[in-house]
């Protein structure tokens, strides 16, 4: 049998602890009956843990109803229980003298209770001497000498089978009591554990509901089995099937396939999800969202979970949206005065440039000094236009 420690739990463990007394009562009295001994299962103090089986009427009726017979009986139960990993303790009953025996039960080298046997006459024992000793603790001798006479006899011998046979019993139900000990921790440590386990997923639970995102966990396999309190703000989440979610109908019809095959895939390769669709509200308008997911892997290196989040990126989604309608509407702005002024320079500082040349050639040939005046007005008027279109092409 395995040695506990004294710095083990067990220190205080006690019978009852161990062992239904019903059953341990029909087996003592099953063994009583068989042998044709009385017996008894007491603490270490010689306290009964049993009811007596098979008690003769001299102990019962007669010793034990006298003060000092029942405290000598007690003191030799004790006794006769002391731990003996050889062999049963056989002696006469250090109250009245009867042949007893008895056997230690143990937990480890922790000692429970002591199960006693006997209160059976031999040839070697003297009637006077146990006559003497009912006048010794005050018992009427005539009721004594009437009782002693039904005492059940038995040889040495037969008495010494029978308490190796008890001693036997005994150390299985040490055993069986050691074995209970580790089954009833094993159960108190499976308790813990799963109490951890609970109030694991309590607080993940409570922490999840209060988080902005639509959190969930999926099993390996990528089934859905969980969504927080932010499911019920979103249409089209269908009841469990086979304990898992049906997320599909949420998602906008124009991503739903994409983000079908791109969630199958990460459940086969392993790697991180990520993917931005449209999610229906419960009022029916669709929101754009951010799903992740990482797995987790054990030590097998096999996905054990994922564990993945929907954030809401509706309104980021929407101003990207509008800045590249800005960007749209600004790069046509910006070909819109490309055009124009490439128009303008085509079709009026061009034939600008003919006019001004035009001009100063027939300054130069015509010699009437009034149309010259004219012309000279008209080519600096020119000069002053082209000038100014230049300025407001370049700006």
């Amino acid at each position: 049998m395995a040695k506990l420690d004294d710095s083990t739990e067990y220190g205080s463990i006690k019978f009852l602890d161990l062992f239904e007394l019903e059953e341990i009562q029909s087996i003592q009295d099953a063994f009583a009956k068989a042998t044709g001994v009385a017996s008894i299962i007491t603490d270490t103090n010689g306290r009964p843990i049993t009811k007596p089986s098979n008690f003769c009427r001299l102990c019962r009726d007669v010793i034990r109803k006298t003060e000092k017979g029942l405290k000598n009986c007690m003191y030799s139960d004790s006794v006769l229980g002391r731990v003996n990993p050889d062999g049963p303790n056989m002696q006469p009953c250090l109250s009245g003298g009867l042949w007893d025996g008895g056997a230690s039960i143990l937990v480890g080298d922790k000692h429970i209770a002591n199960w006693l046997v006997g209160q059976i006459r031999n040839e070697h024992q003297d009637e006077e001497k146990l006559l003497a000793y009912a006048r010794e603790i005050g018992a009427d001798q005539q009721e004594f000498r009437s009782a002693l006479r039904d005492v059940n006899s038995m040889s040495i011998e037969q008495f010494g089978h029978v308490c190796q046979a008890l001693f036997v019993m005994a150390k299985q139900l040490s055993t069986l009591a050691y074995h209970n000990v580790l089954q009833s921790r094993t159960i108190r440590e499976r308790d813990m554990i799963e109490k951890a386990l609970r109030d694991s997923e309590v607080r993940f639970r409570q922490l999840a509901d209060s988080m902005p995102q639509l959190v969930w966990t999926a099993d390996p396999s990528g089934n859905v089995d969980y969504y927080n309190e932010r499911r019920n703000e979103f249409n089209g989440f269908s009841q469990k099937v086979n304990g898992n979610w049906e997320w599909a109908p949420v998602i906008h019809p124009e991503e739903r396939e994409a983000t079908i095959e791109a969630w199958k895939a990460a459940c086969q390769t392993g790697s991180p999800y990520e993917t931005e669709h449209r999610i229906q509200r419960s009022d029916g308008c669709y929101s754009w969202f951010l799903s992740r997911a990482l797995p987790v892997v054990d030590e097998s290196g096999e996905i054990a979970r994922w564990y993945g989040t929907a954030t809401d990126v509706d309104t980021i989604k929407k101003a990207e949206q509008a800045l590249n309608e800005a960007k749209k509407i600004a790069e046509e702005a910006n070909q819109a005065k490309s055009d124009f002024i490439a128009t303008v320079s085509h079709e009026i500082r061009t034939p600008m440039t003919v006019f001004m040349a035009a001009l100063e050639f027939i300054m130069e040939i015509n010699k009437d000094l009034e149309i010259k005046e004219a012309l000279q007005l008209a080519n600096t008027s020119s000069k002053r236009l082209y000038t100014l279109l230049n300025e407001i092409l370049d700006f």
